[in-house]
């Protein structure tokens, strides 16, 4: 526990870190163009356009959920992340996130697992509805896996299509993807399909449905003594978010999301995510 805590500890100096050195070294640079950032939540989950070319996006978030009718205590969960995009050509995109994750009703702080992730845009989207079409992989490394309170047990590669159109001020997203566990003997396939708008130059409104299913394909005997998992085992979640997100400055993105889950015990958690997006050279 005390590992965790101070790993817990560095990787929140280390971000704060990353965000004042990089911020001050490229104080005099200036944007290729207003607003740098795809629409929704930080991260990778919206859209086929990287980031502008030489733009580093420094991202963090927090998400609360818990369950209705049960004490904190019994349900409550708290994740936070961070992350680290780059875009070294105009159709490319290189990131990498890691994060902790608190269950209130078990001991202890997990260490997320580390996450390598690449954006390969394939079709470039334009105004008045030309698609925009993008393939995502990502590699999620078990960074806690010498932990006693490890989430992750098994490098899952993970693949999602992400495709895009926008008309005037509204667009729309679909992304299908799937991953992979061998060691947990684990196939996922995940869905969400997002709708958003701009009411404003700075401001965007959206809301998206997500669905998720997990096949589990052999016997599966959980080291920790938790319920194991057993073949032939399918779980479905499906859940609702809207949200907005806010541009402060050109560079600077706060957004806010609630989400619930459709199905099962009810669930409600609330997001919030910061991004800020440094260009590294200069505009001619």
């Amino acid at each position: 526990m005390k590992t965790a805590f101070m790993q817990g500890k560095f990787l929140r100096g280390l971000a704060l870190f990353l965000l004042l050195t990089i911020a001050a070294s490229s104080a005099q640079a200036q944007p290729d163009n207003t607003y740098n950032f795809n629409p929704g939540r930080p991260g990778f989950a919206y859209g086929s356009t990287p980031l502008i070319q030489h733009t580093l996006s420094v991202e963090a978030f927090a998400n609360v959920s818990g369950q209705t009718g049960k004490p904190w205590n019994q349900s409550g969960y708290l994740v936070n992340g961070y992350v680290l995009r780059y875009s070294p050509l105009q159709n490319l995109e290189l990131g990498i996130g890691t994060g902790l994750a608190k269950d209130w009703s078990q001991k202890g702080v997990s260490l997320n697992p580390l996450y390598l992730v690449a954006r390969i845009n394939i079709l470039r989207k334009g105004d008045n509805g030309k698609p925009g079409l993008a393939l995502i992989g990502q590699l999620n490394f078990p960074a806690g896996c010498h932990s006693q309170y490890a989430v992750s047990r098994g490098v899952i590669p993970a693949a999602t299509l992400s495709f895009d159109q926008s008309f005037n001020n509204l667009w729309v997203v679909y992304n299908v993807g799937a991953d992979w566990n061998a060691i947990e003997s684990n196939t996922g396939l995940f869905y969400c399909v997002a709708l958003g708008g701009m009411p404003g130059e700075r401001l965007n409104l959206y809301g998206e449905f997500v669905g998720d299913h997990d096949w589990t394909y052999a016997d599966y005997a959980d080291p920790e003594g938790s319920t194991p998992a057993r073949k032939g085992q399918v779980e479905n979640t499906f859940s609702l978010r809207f949200g907005g997100d806010y541009f402060l400055t050109e560079c600077f993105k706060i957004d806010l999301s609630v989400g619930t889950r459709l199905h099962g015990p009810h669930a409600m958690e609330v997001e919030l995510g910061l991004a800020y997006g440094i260009p590294l050279k200069k505009r001619r």
